[in-house]
């Protein structure tokens, strides 16, 4: 019994690390093309609260991250230097 359960987390683990390194592809990014989606900061500010800094497409947005799920607080252009 214990031995056909390490035998499903092997393949499991094997089958996660194939994925990430070997098809990236397959997890939404193609090799060689930029992220859409980067995190820049993740601050908690309670057991249960974050405050998220991501930029995407362009955009720094400032997101709450609770309990209830993602709330936008703030959206801004990136500027380019």
């Amino acid at each position: 019994m214990l031995g056909a359960f390490l035998i499903i987390a092997l393949i499991a683990l094997a089958a996660a690390w194939a994925l990430r390194h070997r098809w990236p592809a397959a997890l939404g990014a193609a090799k060689g093309q930029k992220a859409v989606l980067r995190v820049l900061q993740r601050t908690r500010v309670s057991a249960t609260n974050s405050l998220v800094v991501v930029v995407y497409r362009g955009e720094e947005l400032l997101l709450a991250e609770g309990p209830q799920g993602l709330q936008l607080l703030e959206r801004q252009s990136v500027e380019h230097s």
